[in-house]
């Protein structure tokens, strides 16, 4: 058995632009932070749960209680809830990807397990808005677990409950060069989604696969049985 552990933002959503909008007003409107966007390439944890840690740490020189990550996670999740009303094409899902996801659930040699760096309200907001069907997948999020490479760890070690049993090949599918350096560092082969220069992006990174999007199934098949782990 071989699993497939998808991003959501950027991989299976077309949510990255609103959500980057909505998680930065939410952190000026609740807690006063001026502009933060462009401070976020210095965190070396790119997770909801690890950037407010990151700007409270540049902010305050301490990390946010859980009270206060309560308030920012409420408000941001009704700015998100008004974007969407607003403009629906912000959270519709990458071409194909509804498709392939309902297909790879058939597949009978592959499993499939979702790992985000959203927390799981955000998570499970913009799968239900793009009507990924994920209700009964091992979803494993930012929450308790800041870093990339704890998040995918976890989904391995949920997915492998969920299904009960071990994994000969496990493979991410992401979209951005986070992704390919958390792989990297956990030797895991990797499918990247994206276009043009994104696409070029990741290639340079060093990623051995990537496509536009999911429109081609056997494609998208023949490259999560052929991708490598990201090169140096």
């Amino acid at each position: 058995m071989q699993l497939a552990i998808f991003d959501i933002d950027g991989t299976l959503t077309d949510t990255s632009a609103m959500d980057n909008r909505c998680f930065e007003r939410a952190l000026t409107e609740i807690f006063g932070f001026g502009e933060t966007a462009d401070q976020w390439h210095a965190c070396p944890h790119v997770s909801d749960s690890g950037l407010v840690q990151f700007v409270f740490e540049q902010q305050f020189n301490r990390h946010p209680n859980d009270e206060e990550v309560a308030r920012l996670q409420k408000h941001f999740l009704a700015l998100m809830e008004k974007a969407v009303i607003a403009e629906p094409h912000t959270a519709a899902p990458i071409s194909g990807a509804v498709n392939a996801f309902a297909n790879m659930l058939d597949e009978s040699n592959w499993a499939v397990a979702i790992a985000t760096g959203c927390w799981q309200a955000s998570a499970h907001f913009k799968l239900r808005q793009a009507d990924v069907p994920f209700a009964q997948v091992p979803l494993a999020h930012c929450d308790h677990h800041p870093a990339r490479e704890d998040i995918l760890t976890n989904a391995v070690k949920q997915a492998e409950s969920h299904y009960q049993t071990s994994f000969e090949r496990v493979v991410y599918i992401g979209d951005a060069l986070w992704d390919v350096r958390t792989t990297r560092n956990l030797r895991m082969p990797f499918v990247g989604i994206g276009a043009d220069e994104r696409a070029a992006r990741l290639h340079d990174a060093g990623a051995s696969h990537v496509l536009p999007d999911y429109t081609d199934y056997p494609l998208f098949l023949a490259a999560l049985h052929s991708a490598e782990v990201p090169r140096s």
